[in-house]
């Protein structure tokens, strides 16, 4: 898929390779940066500056890595940005709505709408370090070496984050969603 040609007419600044990139990669990086932001607007954002980024800089990349795992490593380098700056303005005093409706019954609970949000909601309440390697790791497939060369971590660390991850959605989402006992 990364062949030196494409490569090479991304550096030429190739409209149709620039579209090829985008075709290839837009919808993965999407998802996961919605998964890590927990807001459409912000991840399409994050999507098309990860794309500007990637296409100012493609004379440096040295192909040492896949094409996905650079511009992953562009996306989440953009939402750790991002999130630091959001620290310094949000500051609320309310507590966060609770996961579920004690009202709800398991059969409404079961609906796919209702499980997706919860497990979006779960997601949003990880740490950070957590949500980026569930996400990586669940939604993108990559393994725990592909992760600790993104994240920058080791592997040992990218383990133990997805097992402190796992664990805290386990707490998070109702007994009935969690099919691993």
């Amino acid at each position: 898929m990364e062949d030196s040609c494409f490569l090479e007419a991304l550096r030429r600044g190739d409209v149709a390779a620039h579209e090829r990139l985008v075709d290839l990669y837009g919808d993965r990086l999407f998802r996961s940066a919605l998964l890590l932001s927990g807001d459409e607007q912000v991840a399409e954002d994050l999507v098309q500056e990860t794309f500007l980024r990637a296409i100012g800089a493609i004379k440096r990349f040295r192909g040492q890595s896949e094409v996905f795992t650079w511009l992953y490593g562009i996306l989440l380098n953009l939402h750790r940005k991002r999130r630091r700056s959001l620290w310094r303005l949000c500051f609320t005093d309310s507590l966060p709505e609770p996961l579920i409706e004690p009202s709800e019954s398991m059969g409404e609970l079961l609906d796919a709408a209702t499980v997706s949000r919860l497990v979006a909601a779960a997601l949003q309440s990880l740490s950070a370090n957590h949500r980026e390697v569930i996400v990586l790791h669940y939604y993108d497939g990559l393994s725990v070496d592909e992760i600790a060369g993104i994240v920058r971590v080791g592997t040992g660390t990218v383990k133990s984050r997805l097992y402190y991850a796992r664990e805290s959605l386990r707490r998070l989402l109702p007994p009935d969603l969690n099919l691993e006992r």
